[in-house]
């Protein structure tokens, strides 16, 4: 396009698209900060609820996420464009999900219910009812499992896994709660 200053119609009418492109810009930018600050409201609201105790929480939060980023993908004419700021809110619910993570298995065993084991003296020999094994798989198959696969489980902004993030938590806390080797099938 060839504006010059000699035609004063194309000029006013190129300042008018300017305008126009610049006020839909705002438009956007605004909408998009707007949905940056909810969901980031949402994300510091999660790092305050336990994982277990209020999954619901963590259930409608995340459905919150996905529905905000979803509406905003639909003003968004190339959805590659996204990929950056949906990674960040990954990250973030990430470190929120670790927080919380650690602040369960650190209080983990407070939140075991009691298990009653009576020790029996019978034929010469000391053993437990139920048998050690039973216990551990009645603690495990409980909250513990369902506590410890949660990062597995976390689905992030996308819906999909969260990859390198998601190893990262399970494998940093689940390999202290597994029975040592010497416990694990020790026979009574």
């Amino acid at each position: 396009m060839n504006i010059t200053w000699d035609d004063p119609d194309k000029l006013k009418a190129y300042i008018g698209r300017l305008q126009e492109a610049a006020q839909k810009l705002t438009m956007h930018n605004r909408r998009l900060r707007k949905a940056h600050s909810e969901i980031g409201d949402i994300v510091v609201r999660l790092a305050a609820h336990d994982l277990v105790k209020e999954e619901s929480k963590w259930t409608d939060g995340l459905l919150a996420i996905r529905q905000r980023l979803a509406t905003e993908e639909g003003y968004v004419a190339v959805k590659a464009n996204m990929r950056t700021w949906l990674a960040h809110w990954d990250r973030q619910l990430y470190k929120v999900l670790e927080l919380q993570f650690q602040r369960g298995v650190e209080s983990l065993l407070s939140q075991i219910p009691t298990i009653n084991v009576q020790l029996v003296y019978r034929d010469q020999r000391m053993r437990l009812r139920p048998r050690l094994e039973e216990v551990k798989y009645a603690l495990y198959q409980g909250e513990m499992k369902r506590f410890l696969t949660i990062p597995q489980r976390f689905r992030g902004t996308r819906g999909g896994g969260m990859g390198q993030q998601q190893e990262s938590v399970s494998g940093r806390y689940s390999s202290h709660h597994r029975p040592h080797r010497d416990y694990q099938h020790t026979p009574l």
